[in-house]
Parts: C-alpha cells; structure tokens; sequence
C-alpha cells in the first residue's frame, strides 16, 4: 500500500514523504545500518538519508524492482528481497540474483548476509543458503546463477516464512545466532555449527537400469544394444542416508548432449532419435548439503 514517511526531530513528527521524492512509489521497507544511514526501498527506488540529505538511486530503465518487502544492509551491500527475489543494490548498480535452481527462494521476507560472507534468505519455499564462494561467483559475474542449500521442514524448521509478516522474518543475533520466524512458530540456527555438520560424504552413483522399448538391460560398460535402438530411458540412483530425496543429479551424453543437464531430484535420463554410435553416458549427484 502506498505509505507517508514521518522523522521525529525536535519533538515534532515531520512528513518527509515529498522529500524522498515525487512519486516515490509504494514504500515496501526501510533498515538502518552501522553507519548510521538509513535506507527507504520503493517500488521504483532505493534512498538514504545519511543523517542530512536524501539520496536517491532508481532501477535502471525504468525497471521496478523486486517487490521489496525486506531489506538488510552488510558494509557496501544493501540487500532487497520480496516476491520478485532476491536483489542487490552496491556501489550506484542494481544487480538480480540468479538461481541455478529455479524454484528458489520464492516470495522472500528476510535476508542477511552474515560476517561470514554467507547469504541466508527466508523464503516461501524455506530458507535458502548461498556460501560465501557462491556469493562470491555471482559479484564476479552477475549472469552467474547461484546454488545454494535449501532446509525446510524436513530439517526441522517450524513451518514456512509467512506471506508478509512478520518483516523481517530472519534476523541475526549478536551472537551470530539466526532467527527465524515462520508459520508454525520461532527457530534458530548457529552457522557456525551448521557448517561443521555438513555432510561431507558424496553419494555414490549407480545406474540401474538401461531400457528401450519392452526391453531391461543390466547397465554394464560396453553395453551393446540390438540394431536401429533410437530411444533409451537410463535409470540411475545414489546412495544417500541423510535426507535422501534432497539428493540432486545432472548427466550428460556423449555425442548428443553439449553440456550438463542440471534434472533436480529425477532419477531417470530419456533420449530419442539416437543416431548408431557409440555414446558414453554420465551422471553425477550430490548430497543434500551440496556435496
């Protein structure tokens, strides 16, 4: 909804709403910083008031921005997120994050990026973690998409960030502690002790099954298959005792597939219109932490 915004100075409430600017849009956030400064998000722009002068910094293009329902501030890095994503503003340049996995973060409520140089983000699909290398990537090359760890209910957390509200749903103590507000209640986590407990072991890979037609065939190096064979179903697994559905593959064929397919949590690879060949096939998984 559209906001007026008021600074107490000298006892007295200040309208500051036409300050910031004509036509400042819908006002989504505001957060302050170590600085001092304080930071306003709109639907067309970013502000701070530096304790004297507002200055203001517009999407380029025109361009609105993603929704800002939250903002957290790190150093140089102010960071918005909202139903859009997550985005970055730093140095006068807006920069979008991007996703290797697509579902991610969905409608977002809370971020802080920790000393760590991690990003943590409160989403509708959970909470989102992209490790600092990650990070790291992307500030590099923006066209970078992310991987990053998910957790949910199947990790314990109480529900899911509400909608809205609370804003912001995720806030780091001084301790270093993250809280996180849900659905179903509070939860905390130490990122420190979560990356101690990663898991670390990655799962192996075995394909199961090779099938063509009504036809099975055991998966074996070197397997020869009957002549004018042009579509295959590969099934493949790994082995992974912790959270085993959050286990991720990608493979690739030889000959037909010019880079990785990146297919989730699918366990099975189809092709057709295979040509006569020989065709090598490859695939591998990682663990629910990422490994």
């Amino acid at each position: 909804m559209s906001g007026r915004t008021y600074h107490l100075t000298g006892g007295s409430w200040n309208n500051q709403t036409e300050v910031l600017g004509k036509k400042p849009g819908v006002r989504g956030t505001m957060v302050d910083d170590r600085e001092g400064n304080v930071w306003f998000a709109f639907s067309n722009k970013v502000v701070q008031w530096d304790g004297s002068t507002y200055h203001r910094f517009s999407f380029p293009d025109g361009q609105r921005g993603v929704s800002e329902n939250t903002m957290s501030v790190r150093g140089d890095h102010i960071w918005l997120g909202g139903a859009g994503g997550v985005q970055l503003f730093t140095r006068g340049n807006f920069y979008m994050m991007r996703w290797k996995d697509r579902g991610r973060p969905g409608r977002v409520s809370g971020l802080v990026e920790t000393e760590t140089g991690d990003l943590w983000v409160n989403g509708f699909s959970g909470i989102s973690h992209v490790p600092a290398v990650e990070l790291r990537l992307w500030l590099q090359d923006p066209k970078y998409a992310v991987s990053a760890e998910s957790l949910d209910e199947a990790d314990g957390l109480p529900g899911l960030s509400g909608e809205v509200l609370p804003e912001p749903s995720l806030v780091e103590a001084p301790d270093g502690k993250l809280w996180f507000a849900t659905t179903k209640g509070v939860a905390w986590l130490d990122p420190a002790a979560f990356e101690r407990n990663r898991n670390r072991v990655p799962p192996p890979v075995i394909i199961s099954a090779v099938i063509s037609g009504a036809h099975s065939y055991t998966a074996s190096n070197g397997l020869t298959l009957p002549a004018r064979t042009d579509s295959l179903e590969i099934d493949y697994t790994a082995l992974s005792l912790a959270i085993p559905e959050r286990v991720l593959f990608r493979y690739k064929l030889d000959g037909v597939d010019d880079d990785w397919q990146n297919v989730g949590t699918r366990r099975q690879a189809y092709y057709t219109g295979l040509q006569p060949g020989e065709h090598q096939f490859h695939v591998i998984a990682c663990n629910n932490s990422g490994g």
